[in-house]
């Protein structure tokens, strides 16, 4: 039973993509306005 294995090897992978999509799309708002995304995160 590699299930849970799988389950949690995916459930990273997914955790990493969504964190690379966040800081992507973090990025440009860095630039323009580093104040709102600072106290945002």
């Amino acid at each position: 039973m590699h299930f849970p294995l799988y389950f949690l090897w995916k459930t990273c992978f997914l955790i990493i993509m969504l964190d690379l999509c966040a800081v992507m799309a973090s990025a440009p708002g860095e630039k323009a306005g580093g104040e709102k995304n600072a106290s945002f995160s």
